[in-house]
């Protein structure tokens, strides 16, 4: 299982960011799991479970203003792995630098 929380930079929760969840590469046993996708709730919260068993997994967060942020996940066994992700605002498009 991995389950966590997506924050803003200033530290509050983030809801409605989306999570995806696939398998790092293909590995022995893992051609089995198909990418999963999950909203944070109200909390900034999510969960996802998986098959029992080694594997590495791509954790993929992204959210409308934000920067989106990947990370890999190793898992031994049935374990869960709890995942604190901080997403960065996106720099304004369009918007001219102003010069002093």
């Amino acid at each position: 299982m991995i389950a966590g929380t997506v924050f803003r930079e200033s530290g509050l929760s983030l809801a409605g960011a989306e999570v995806s969840v696939a398998p790092a590469s293909e590995q022995k046993g893992n051609s089995r799991v198909r990418p999963v996708k999950v909203v944070s709730d109200a909390r900034g919260e999510f969960v996802v479970r998986l098959p029992a068993g080694p594997a590495r997994y791509r954790v993929a967060v992204s959210a409308r203003g934000y920067q989106p942020v990947e990370q890999t996940v190793e898992i031994s066994g049935e374990e869960r792995v709890d995942l604190s992700i901080i997403l960065q605002p996106a720099p304004a498009a369009g918007k001219k630098a102003v010069k002093p």
